[in-house]
Order: C-alpha cells, then sequence, then structure tokens
C-alpha cells in the first residue's frame, strides 16, 4: 500500500469503517475506485479528495502532506522523463516504478532519453 493509501486506510480505521464497501456508501465513490486509491493506482482529483476527507474527518491539506512524501519518493530520472511528456497525469507513482524496476532487472542504467521513450511507449499502450 502506498503513503496515501495507508493515510486513508488508518483514517478508514479510526472512523470503524472496516471494509472499502462501507466506505464507498459513505463518501459516494465506488468500491473498484476506493481500491485503486489504496493500492495507488489512481490518481486523487479534487472530488474524490474532498469526499473522502469529509467522509472521514480529515483535512485536504493532511492528504496533500502524503501525497508530497509519495512524490517524494519517486526517482529524479523518472521525474525528468515525465517533464518531457504531454497527457502523463494518468500514470500512477506504482507504473513509474514498475518502469524504473526495468532498470534493475536489466542490470545496466537507462539513459533518461530512453527512459523516457519507454514511459511514453508504455502510456500508448495503456490508451489502446
Amino acid at each position: 500500500m502506498n503513503t496515501v493509501g495507508c493515510f486513508i486506510k488508518k483514517k478508514m480505521i479510526k472512523a470503524g469503517i472496516k471494509t472499502q464497501i462501507e466506505l464507498s456508501k459513505k463518501v459516494g465513490i465506488s468500491p473498484g475506485q476506493i481500491s485503486k486509491i489504496l493500492k495507488g493506482q489512481a490518481n486523487l482529483t479534487y472530488d474524490i479528495s474532498k469526499k473522502l476527507s469529509d467522509g472521514l474527518g480529515f483535512s485536504l491539506e493532511e492528504l496533500r502532506e502524503h501525497e508530497r512524501k509519495e512524490i517524494s519518493n519517486v526517482n529524479p530520472k523518472l521525474i525528468k522523463a515525465l517533464s518531457n511528456l504531454e497527457n502523463c497525469g494518468d500514470v500512477t507513482i506504482q507504473e513509474m516504478n514498475v518502469l524504473l524496476g526495468l532498470e534493475s532487472f536489466l542490470k545496466f542504467p537507462i539513459s533518461e532519453d530512453s527512459f523516457g521513450s519507454l514511459l511514453k511507449d508504455y502510456l500508448e499502450h495503456q490508451k489502446k
């Protein structure tokens, strides 16, 4: 579970909410979306963040702090590659880390240009 997912799960426990379905009903977000949020597979829009904060009793600033912590753990090579791409808002930190894992799997460093190309190809494949 990611930093934001852990934060939300803690708030669920504090609120006495035991399941994702309970949370879904309380905040008006689908169970599937709740699952993706907890796993770090969904980007939080303002509306979703607001529903979660209202339903679980925390401030949007608390949530943003956890998002900042998560982003600070991202590899600088990834940040540079993302800055050179358009329409990359749908890439989750988990997906980015999978791409970074390629570098360790291949046992040699991937240049920033090559990494950017891999990321671009990945995004195009995801759209299909």
